[in-house]
């Protein structure tokens, strides 16, 4: 599925991530994807009118594979592959404590296409 500007793809995983959830699990499930996300879904404003993805999503993980960052990352890669109709790809950047894997994604382009 193919979503015409971010805002509307944050919305729609935002619906179906809280469905079934009372008040204080949605509240923390809410705390957790903001976490996640921040900063990283939504970093242009003016790119709304284009579709949004129209290429590859690449998320990296700052930890080695195999690890509990890397075995949580790959099924949300997965699920939000399905979601957005295209592939999105783990790159496991490793080393002192994950700041070199969070320095990569700071210096990435910031159009929304490189994930924490």
């Amino acid at each position: 599925m193919k979503f015409p500007n971010r805002r509307m793809f944050i919305q729609s995983i935002a619906k179906s991530s809280f469905a079934g959830f009372s008040a204080g699990a949605m509240i923390r499930k809410a705390s957790g994807i903001a976490a996640l996300t921040s900063g990283s879904l939504v970093p242009l404003a003016h790119a709304q009118s284009e579709r949004f993805p129209i290429r590859p999503i690449t998320m990296v993980v700052p930890f080695p594979p195999g690890g509990v960052a890397d075995t949580v990352g790959r099924p949300m890669a997965e699920a939000m592959g399905r979601i957005l109709g295209q592939s999105v790809v783990i790159e496991n950047k490793a080393g002192a404590g994950g700041a070199l894997g969070m320095a990569h994604v700071a210096r990435s382009k910031p159009d929304g296409y490189t994930l924490l």
